[in-house]
């Protein structure tokens, strides 16, 4: 997917058969055990809400 750069959003970012990529900064808060095929956090200081799911490949977030 591709996102401005410039976008503020609450990302909510999973997949069950592959990895979360992203281009874009992150904020999260990882407790526990960080996975690669879970992203959760705030882009630019978050806004909306932002979920991505799949069960059949991975899932990249791209500057546009």
């Amino acid at each position: 997917m591709n996102l401005p750069e410039k976008i503020g959003v609450d990302v909510d970012a999973g997949t069950s058969g592959g990895r979360v990529v992203t281009e874009l900064a992150v904020a999260s808060v990882v407790q526990g055990e960080h996975k690669s095929h879970v992203l959760q956090g705030k882009i630019n200081g978050g806004g909306p809400a932002l979920s991505l799911h799949t069960s059949g490949g991975s899932i990249h977030l791209k500057k546009n």
